[in-house]
């Protein structure tokens, strides 16, 4: 499925997303921005509103399912959710290292599993650097 930014509040930060379900347009509508990709395994559209610490779980018809906390991770900043083709859920979250303690000698970002089953959604480190 193709979803795709509709609205900008600027250049560049997105405030609207849609897609085409069912042959009826779906739109959603934000105040802030947002960071939105689709899980093919989960059939659900992720929506991410960093400034409420949230994400969220839309059904294909626009409803939302279900939402949760965006995921911290101790020793590293969380730098939002990505398409990723390593991950059992098709998406990743990105966690860049800020302390020496953690991370791989060139300090790359990592990407972690999106998974509904772990708490706060983080699974495990998929061995994938940015």
């Amino acid at each position: 499925m193709n979803i795709e930014y509709k609205k900008y509040i600027n250049e560049y930060d997105p405030v609207s997303v849609g897609w085409v379900h069912e042959e009826k347009d779906v739109l959603l509508n934000f105040s802030e921005p947002i960071t939105a990709v689709y899980s093919e395994p989960l059939d659900r559209v992720i929506v991410e509103l960093f400034s409420e610490n949230r994400l969220c779980f839309y059904n294909l018809a626009g409803a939302l399912e279900s939402s949760g906390s965006l995921p911290r991770l101790e020793h590293y900043q969380y730098r939002g959710i990505h398409k990723s083709i390593g991950s059992k859920s098709k998406v990743s979250f990105l966690f860049h290292p800020i302390d020496d303690s953690v991370g791989n000698k060139w300090r790359d970002t990592e990407q972690y599993e999106l998974d509904i089953r772990c708490n706060n959604f983080l699974g495990k480190n998929l061995g994938i650097y940015r």
